[in-house]
């Protein structure tokens, strides 16, 4: 699978921060790391297309490997 960001944007981000950035990457990053632990809602489209997963079966960084096998209920 294609990555979905650009390779290196996370190290951008940081040094866009250490230059511009005042508040604390902690508390900039927290709302995300909320998500990434709590999870979040997803649009109708997206669970949608979720129901497609298993088509990716196999493919090194698909669904089925991103999600230990186990899609999302859509």
């Amino acid at each position: 699978m294609l990555p979905i960001s650009v390779p290196g944007a996370v190290d951008g981000w940081y040094e866009l921060h250490a230059k511009f950035g005042r508040m604390p990457m902690a508390e900039i990053l927290a709302p995300a790391i909320d998500y990434a632990e709590q999870g979040f809602p997803v649009t109708e489209l997206i669970a949608y297309y979720w129901k497609f997963a298993y088509l990716y079966e196999g493919i090194p960084g698909a669904a089925y490997e991103t999600w230990d096998g186990k899609p999302r209920k859509g």
